[in-house]
């Protein structure tokens, strides 16, 4: 029976050993829902993002948008995702202000005599999820700044953070999808109203 026990106890720790020293890469995979309820846009809104520098259409791209490290520090691993930074906040924003009423038109750059137009002039993302045993920490602190033109004139320059964080136990590889998620809903939720508010002065 002791032997049977010093076994088991001899595989856990090994187990336990090899995931220490293993790799451990995420991948995020977010399918973006508008979390806004403002409803009073209307006509044409031209939004310009800054280009994530990948090749359009290319589905093999993959963007490092975080770390993983394990309880002392270390950097075990990466979190990446199909979609860089810049591509998810366009995709939110386009989905929030369609859903407030604009028609969306996502252009390269704004003309000079743009009616509407919203220009993302920063984006930063700092994610960084802590893989130990029995849990995950995660946070992620995203900054962006958003300048607002109207009648061919810029009228102001708006900036957003968010920063977020959680605790997983169970589900763990779901937890940076999730926290960014939450991120963007955060800056979202802050930039919507504002910017709306903005145009329709």
């Amino acid at each position: 029976m002791n032997t049977r026990i010093s076994w088991r106890l001899m595989c856990v720790l090994f187990v336990a050993m090899l995931c220490g020293c293993a790799t451990v890469d995420q991948k995020v995979s977010l399918l973006y829902s508008p979390v806004t309820d403002i409803r009073s846009g209307k006509g044409e809104l031209l939004l310009l993002a800054p280009s994530s520098g990948g090749k359009e259409g290319d589905a093999s791209a993959q963007w490092v948008i975080g770390r993983v490290k394990n309880g002392d520090g270390e950097t075990i691993g990466t979190i990446v995702s199909s979609l860089s930074p810049e591509d998810l906040l366009r995709d939110a924003f386009n989905q929030e202000f369609t859903t407030a009423g604009y028609t969306v038109t996502q252009v390269s750059k704004l003309p000079q005599d743009v009616h509407r137009g919203i220009a993302v002039s920063k984006i930063s993302l700092a994610f960084e999820d802590e893989w130990s045993l029995p849990r995950d920490k995660a946070s992620a602190i995203l900054d962006v700044a958003v300048e607002i033109w109207k009648d061919g004139r810029k009228i102001r320059l708006l900036s957003y953070e968010s920063r977020v964080s959680d605790v997983a136990f169970r589900d763990r590889k779901l937890l940076a999808q999730q926290l960014l998620e939450k991120g963007l809903h955060e800056i979202m939720r802050q930039a919507v109203p504002e910017i709306v508010t903005s145009l329709e002065m």
